[in-house]
């Protein structure tokens, strides 16, 4: 190992690498606030810092002052115009504005020292912590998760100020588009940020995300502009109109959310869209026509969740779907558990019968053997379990579900193998297969059963 990669290798960047990666990972989940924006500031920065100049250590002092300039410029909303094109083109990527961040800078010094420290003893190597840190330096700045609306979604507040200038210069506009009415600003949203993925994206969890849209838009908005601008729920009926590009919305709005009518019309005043809102979420029929052929489809809502699409072609019935509402698919994610747990219940039968029908008979199994078992196993488990989650309606998924299905595989799986092999000794071979099902079929018991807790969470309300 070359004297400059043992850097990466040292115990002060390695905690530092770990720290980002948790801290992007799991802690920014489950508690986004200040404290975790800046430690991915501090971590990063003393990361990105002993990397680059590992890799480039006769430009050590230059590496140092690119990486303050970058994470200055990073900072500001200079740099807006080159994350709207990224994330456009490549990934979506966040970032907030806040003077405040640039304290992070503080901690080049001590990367800087940390350099210079002589490193006797290395903790792992320096591809594993190289590859590790490629990944965090991706992950600590990819958006996270977003809910999406497929129909028109606005937001009405008062605010003499505020204007789309405003939005531009602060970078929110990439998600939101601003209208000005007076004393009124419309906001279009597209998408937002949500706090966590879903268990299933559908119009129910939609519907949870809508029901405070306007408080959700007012909090996104101050992460950027730390209230510069105040954002007021306007009082009483406004009825308004926005055309941009050839298109026509008609909205109707009580206080902030849009309630009643919609209609969306082209150039020519055909109608695109019709429906109604109630208090921002869809309600009875919503009618969608083909801006250029003569098809429609009806969809009719219920309590918020789409129930039935029907369609039609120059105004005779095609074809029509009925969509599962939040309710169904608990229902039958209980019917799939007993599946789940019968078929589990059964291959424990047939080991068993296996085990007593050929007491007297082991298999013996050569170290190789063994060895070779030891390995295989957890990883034809893991591959089961994203198998038999492919069959699976609304199966649980998370991300990165692949590999940690593969560790919990092993850290779990491979102790229970080491047993069957060396202690309880199957009877016959094909009782590895069974195991392996046996295990897999456990697996996606537990997640599936972790995925009805998430699915009914809000179902009662």
């Amino acid at each position: 190992m070359q004297k400059e990669y043992k850097q990466l290798t040292s115990l002060p960047f390695l905690a530092g690498l770990g720290i980002l990666l948790a801290n992007d990972l799991v802690l920014k989940e489950y508690f986004h606030n200040y404290f975790t924006g800046k430690i991915s500031d501090f971590c990063g920065l003393f990361v990105f810092a002993i990397f680059w100049s590992v890799l480039f250590p006769k430009r050590k002092a230059l590496v140092f002052f690119i990486t303050a300039l970058l994470f200055i410029l990073w900072k500001s909303p200079y740099s807006q115009a080159f994350i709207n094109l990224f994330s456009e083109y490549v990934f979506v990527v966040q970032r907030i504005v806040d003077i405040s961040d640039l304290m992070a800078l503080l901690i080049l010094p001590f990367a800087w020292i940390q350099l210079a420290a002589p490193q006797k003893a290395s903790f792992t190597n320096p591809w594993v912590a190289g590859l590790l840190t490629l990944f965090s330096f991706c992950a600590t700045s990819v958006a996270g998760p977003i809910e999406r609306f497929e129909q028109p979604q606005y937001v009405l507040f008062e605010s003499p100020n505020f204007s789309p200038a405003t939005a531009e210069y602060f970078g929110y506009d990439i998600d939101f588009k601003f209208y000005k009415f007076d004393n009124l600003i419309v906001i279009g949203v597209e998408n937002i940020l949500i706090d966590e993925y879903p268990a299933k994206e559908d119009d129910f969890q939609k519907n949870l995300i809508l029901k405070d849209l306007d408080k959700r838009v007012i909090q996104v908005i101050n992460l950027y502009q730390k209230g510069y601008y105040s954002l007021n729920k306007p009082i009483g009926n406004h009825t308004l109109v926005i055309e941009t590009d050839g298109i026509r919305d008609s909205l109707n709005f009580s206080g902030s959310r849009l309630n009643g009518e919609f209609t969306r019309t082209d150039s020519t005043g055909k109608v695109l869209i019709k429906g109604q809102y109630k208090n921002g979420i869809e309600d009875l029929t919503w009618i969608f026509v083909d801006s250029v052929g003569d098809s429609l489809t009806k969809t009719i809502f219920k309590n918020g969740e789409a129930i039935k699409s029907e369609k039609y072609n120059s105004g005779k019935y095609i074809s029509s779907e009925k969509i599962l509402s939040r309710a169904e698919t608990v229902r039958n994610k209980y019917f799939q558990l007993i599946i789940l747990l019968s078929l589990a219940v059964g291959i424990i039968i047939l080991i068993v019968k296996n085990y007593r029908d050929v007491s007297s008979k082991e298999i013996r199994y050569s170290t190789s053997e063994k060895i070779l078992y030891s390995f295989f196993l957890p990883l034809a488990v893991a591959t089961a379990i994203n198998i038999f989650s492919e069959f699976i309606p609304d199966a649980y998924d998370a991300p990165f579900k692949i590999l940690g299905d593969l560790m919990l595989s092993y850290i779990i799986i491979l102790p229970l193998f080491l047993i069957i092999i060396f202690i309880i000794q199957a009877r016959k071979r094909i009782d590895l297969l069974w195991y392996i099902l046996l295990f897999a079929l456990l697996f996606n018991l537990v997640q599936e059963f972790n995925q009805l807790s998430n699915l009914s969470i809000g179902l009662s309300q």
